[in-house]
């Protein structure tokens, strides 16, 4: 799997993850196909219900397939669980059918909110950036801290790693230079209320980082955090 793979996902929810996933699949330049992915794992459907195409993906849908759609907005859009239940039937294989017929100059487009789980693996093993989205609460950067060392225990480089806060709930409880020394890592964007008319330049920034973002090679991550000496039994 060659295609530019962005994963997006949200340190806590009310962050805006799936809004700045809906608006980078129209936004990051491609050459090919373009695919947003509903990895959520809760049965929230976001997605089917943003591009209103529910019935669409459950006409096609096969237990432990990924279900794949086209929208009038025009990308595809593949939604891996309809419900809790779903979740737990889908596999690693049924992913990578699903993406088999894209070309290599696809843009695919995750909302992974629970990116570590198997079935999302084969995304972002080879993501080009993993965009984590929090916002300034002391909440929010405490979960994030947490989302980023989870993520270096799979092995993931920081380099692959994108952090941007939002400020969908108002003024920021923290300053940038207190958030990133919280969570060592520089912040990749800072996102106001989509009134607000610095939130499209600052959008096409995030953009423009994406676009740039070499394309990882295939070596997996690992199936568990390092160091994890637990048995599989």
């Amino acid at each position: 799997m060659s295609q530019r793979i962005v994963i997006v996902t949200g340190a806590k929810g009310g962050v805006g993850a799936t809004t700045i996933a809906t608006k980078l699949i129209q936004r990051v330049p491609s050459a090919g196909e373009r695919m947003i992915v509903d990895a959520d794992f809760s049965g929230k459907r976001s997605l089917a219900v943003w591009y209103d195409l529910s019935d669409d993906l459950d006409l096609s849908r096969a237990i432990g397939t990924a279900t794949v759609a086209q929208s009038k907005a025009g990308p595809l859009v593949m939604e891996l669980a309809r419900t809790y239940e779903d979740g737990l039937t889908q596999t690693k294989a049924g992913v990578l059918r699903a993406v088999a017929g894209l070309s290599d100059q696809a843009l695919i487009v995750v909302d992974a909110p629970q990116p570590f789980a198997a079935s999302i693996r084969p995304f972002i093993s080879r993501a080009a950036k993993i965009v984590v989205v929090t916002e300034s609460s002391l909440l929010g950067i405490g979960v994030a801290h947490a989302v980023l060392a989870a993520m270096e225990r799979f092995g993931i480089p920081s380099s692959r790693i994108a952090v941007v806060q939002t400020e969908v709930r108002g003024k920021s409880d923290l300053s940038r230079a207190e958030i990133e020394a919280a969570l060592k890592m520089p912040l990749s964007a800072e996102l106001p209320n989509e009134r607000d008319r610095r939130f499209e330049s600052r959008l096409d920034g995030l953009v423009s980082m994406l676009a740039a973002a070499p394309i990882a090679d295939s070596a997996m991550i690992a199936e568990k955090p390092m160091f994890d000496l637990r048995s599989e039994a």
